[in-house]
């Protein structure tokens, strides 16, 4: 997921939304390191 164009639009559009939702900081920094674990990930799509 995290890997190629794609995974990389699919990342900046889930930060985007983290940003435009509100939400408490709490889960502001929860939803920020889950998506930080998803960048890590390694694509399974060939």
């Amino acid at each position: 997921m995290g890997h190629g164009e794609d995974g990389k639009a699919e990342m900046e559009e889930y930060a985007k939304k983290i940003e435009e939702v509100k939400l408490s900081a709490e889960a502001k920094e929860m939803a920020e390191k889950e998506l930080k674990k998803l960048k890590m990930m390694p694509s399974m799509s060939s």
